[in-house]
């Protein structure tokens, strides 16, 4: 089920999406996937994977279309203030520690020591859909605060 939500379910979208912007001879695709296909997490075997194999998606996609105008990028986030706070919430409940426990738990990988907030996020996003992202193909660019680092 993972494998569908997460690949067959981009793969999809792009097949219905792709024919549309060869005519147009213009297009973007951001696929949204995990740190945790960069830095696998414990006990999330078919996630990780998953999400892995979304990355390779991504750039088999942007080397096969890039003659046709489209280009096909993936943002990799970490952890953010969006279902975290439920998450930590809950947390704190079943385990009978604070919320500030909990969160500063759930942070301390994060190199920024804080979660990211959907702007964040979104404004990565907004960059790769626009014209000043037109010579950026084939990438993946992590939104985790430094939680998980490369080159």
């Amino acid at each position: 089920m993972i494998f569908g939500t997460i690949l067959i379910g981009a793969s999809e979208a792009c097949r219905l999406v792709i024919p549309y912007m060869q005519k147009k001879k213009w297009g973007r695709i951001i696929n949204v996937g995990s740190v945790s296909a960069k830095q696998p997490r414990q006990r999330r075997v078919l996630a990780n994977a998953a999400k892995t194999a979304l990355l390779s998606f991504t750039k088999t996609l942007a080397g096969e279309f890039v003659g046709d105008g489209i280009l096909v990028n993936a943002i990799v986030p970490g952890r953010f203030d969006t279902h975290w706070r439920e998450r930590i919430e809950k947390m704190s409940k079943d385990q009978g520690r604070s919320e500030e426990e909990v969160y500063a738990e759930v942070v301390q990988d994060i190199t920024m020591g804080r979660l990211g907030q959907p702007e964040e996020f979104a404004a990565l996003a907004v960059f790769l859909a626009s014209e000043r992202a037109s010579f950026i193909s084939g990438a993946a660019f992590p939104g985790g605060g430094g939680g998980v680092m490369g080159i």
